[in-house]
């Protein structure tokens, strides 16, 4: 359970017009090979368990801004289980635990580099390659929409000899119900985005070229850059098949 002194520390936190990641972009294509369990429930699908721990990391003593509740936490988790549940994957949550660093909760020494490896996670990394770890913090920055959420790096071969540069690092207001009124973030899609990041999965689209796929994923619709609203039908390649998956988790959308 997380401390009192958490909660009571609770506050809202702002929101961006549109949540972008700072994930660069991944070295591989596919599902990253984690030597996650699978089970054989399905013929098309097979259950794939990701043991999840998460880390809350405040400063020291606690700004307001580092509030978050137990509640909002287990929230985001089920968010999180319920959109990849018709892919079978399933996350298991096997720890929530408090860091009191302001270091870290600032964000100072976090290296955006594929190849760098952020100081919190040779201490508070867990588990082996297949295990998500999951870090929340402050952003040092709310209204860059590049700091909603990133994966750590995306050097699958590196990381996987070094599992202490490997998880994902998800903005406090980027939780689910953190967004003022009248916005169409704070639904909690941001962890889902990243993790599919983790998972080895690409943003769907191209930037220049109606071509070729983005993503290496058959049946994702070929299209021109971030949809970033799904408020109408996008067609931004007419000559493929398919109108813009505007309602794909690893597009730039509101929520």
């Amino acid at each position: 359970m997380l401390p009192a002194l958490l909660i009571l520390f609770f506050a809202l936190a702002p929101a961006t017009d549109a949540l972008w990641c700072g994930t660069a972009v991944p070295q591989t294509r596919g599902l990253r090979s984690r030597g996650l369990s699978k089970s054989s429930t399905s013929v098309f699908w097979p259950q794939i368990i990701v043991d999840t721990y998460f880390h809350v990391i405040v400063g020291n003593p606690p700004k307001s801004e580092d509030a978050v509740s137990e509640d909002e936490l287990n929230n985001q988790f089920n968010i999180l289980n319920n959109d990849y549940a018709p892919y079978n994957i399933t996350f298991q949550l096997r720890g929530i635990d408090l860091t009191m660093n302001e270091r870290y909760a600032s964000g100072e020494g976090l290296v955006y580099s594929p190849a760098g490896m952020p100081p919190m996670g040779q201490q508070l990394r867990v588990g082996n390659f297949s295990d998500l770890n999951v870090y929340f913090r402050r952003s040092s920055n709310p209204w860059n929409p590049r700091e909603a959420g990133r994966v750590l790096s995306t050097d699958w071969k590196e990381v996987s000899k070094d599992v202490r540069k490997d998880g994902v690092e998800i903005s406090l207001w980027a939780l689910p119900g953190r967004a003022p009124s009248g916005r169409l973030q704070g639904l909690g899609k941001t962890l889902t985005h990243e993790v599919g990041h983790w998972l080895g999965l690409e943003h769907t689209w191209n930037m220049d070229s109606c071509e070729s796929d983005a993503d290496g994923i058959d049946d994702t619709p070929i299209h021109l850059g971030p949809s970033l609203t799904c408020s109408a039908p996008l067609n931004t390649c007419p000559s493929q098949p398919g109108d813009d998956p505007s309602h794909n988790f690893m597009n730039y959308v509101d929520e």
